[in-house]
């Protein structure tokens, strides 16, 4: 500033005539200053106007700063709705949003498998209940209702059948929430179909194999009993099936020894034998003999378990 008030007298043209400085005030304090000055004609004089600009440079340095965090926010936004849209599109299932009245705003490309409809023919135009069977549609309406009025008591997952553009009846795994602050609903479908088909045709097996068969648990819980094993036993699979341990039906003395094959099944199959003879307990208290065929259900920690009623065999033998 010292050099601008000389050179203003020896060459007025080479200072500025306005220009920015710091000003410190009474208290010690930096104020932002615009200072407009000029030489006064015939005189060696300075005439200046000093206008406080503190507050506009501050208001400045605030809204550029805003501008950087909004911008920020912009592309976290952005970078958030794509790494949004990358999960939607490939979770794996087929996955749709719905608002509060049903619509369908949104569905990935699984939807589009399921249901053989484009995304254009969805999105915005088509109502979830289009796509439920008759028979489960009163109830899926009140579980929709339901889950915006008292969140807790609604299912979050469960089965239902699903009809597809070409009117194929799939069945269907559905897992469902409403999106947090809002009324709309993400739902994520998962065709059990041929699952469902599988098991059919495994239980029609397991029924009329013509064996004494059960389906035991990891943690030894009989799980499943066929019509014929509650012949051989005396108890109807009511009184049986999630309710008692196969132990519970041995007879004392091979208890242990069953034991012991039962745990080394899980560590190591080949150690044990898979068909054996041991003696169970049937409903009226009478100590039968049997054998026992085992197997690990592949992909399961289920094990089959068929067996043959042997006592009168054994008495002939005898």
């Amino acid at each position: 500033m010292k050099r601008f008030h000389f050179k203003r007298r020896d060459d007025p043209s080479g200072a500025p005539g306005i220009y920015e400085f710091r000003f410190i005030d009474k208290y010690g304090n930096i104020r932002y200053c615009l200072n407009n000055v000029a030489v006064i004609p015939g005189t060696t004089r300075s005439v200046a106007s000093v206008v406080d600009i503190t507050g506009l440079k501050t208001a400045k340095t605030e809204l550029r700063q805003t501008l950087h965090q909004l911008t920020k926010n912009e592309q976290e936004l952005r970078e958030s709705e794509e790494n949004y849209h990358t999960v939607f599109e490939n979770t794996g299932t087929a996955t749709v949003v719905l608002s509060e009245k049903g619509t369908i705003e949104l569905a990935n490309n699984g939807f589009e498998l399921l249901s053989g409809f484009s995304k254009e023919e969805i999105e915005g135009k088509k109502n979830w209940t289009e796509f439920v069977v008759n028979d489960d549609l009163e109830w899926m309406r009140n579980q929709h209702q339901l889950r915006r009025e008292d969140r807790e008591k609604a299912l979050t997952s469960y089965e239902f059948h699903f009809v597809s553009k070409k009117w194929d009846i799939r069945s269907v795994y559905l897992s469902v929430d409403v999106i947090p602050g809002t009324n709309k609903s993400i739902a994520s479908l998962l065709d059990i179909t041929d699952r469902k088909q599988a098991e059919e045709l495994y239980r029609t097996v397991f029924e009329n194999t013509g064996t004494a068969m059960i389906i035991v648990e990891e943690n030894s819980i009989i799980s499943h009993v066929n019509e014929e094993m509650e012949k051989i036993w005396g108890y109807s699979r009511k009184e049986i099936e999630g309710r008692v341990k196969w132990s519970a039906l041995v007879a004392e003395e091979d208890i242990e020894k069953m034991q012991n094959y039962h745990n080394t099944r899980w560590k190591d199959p080949g150690k044990i034998p898979i068909d054996y003879e041991f003696r169970f307990i049937h409903k009226n208290g009478e100590v039968r003999e049997a054998t026992l065929s085992v197997a690990i259900i592949p992909g399961t920690k289920k094990s089959v378990v068929s067996l043959r009623d042997i006592t009168e065999l054994k008495k002939f033998d005898r």
